[in-house]
């Protein structure tokens, strides 16, 4: 798992 996926995953929920 690399931090960058996790941003972009913790971005989207946020959005969503």
């Amino acid at each position: 798992m690399r931090p960058r996926t996790k941003c972009h995953t913790n971005n989207q929920k946020s959005s969503i």
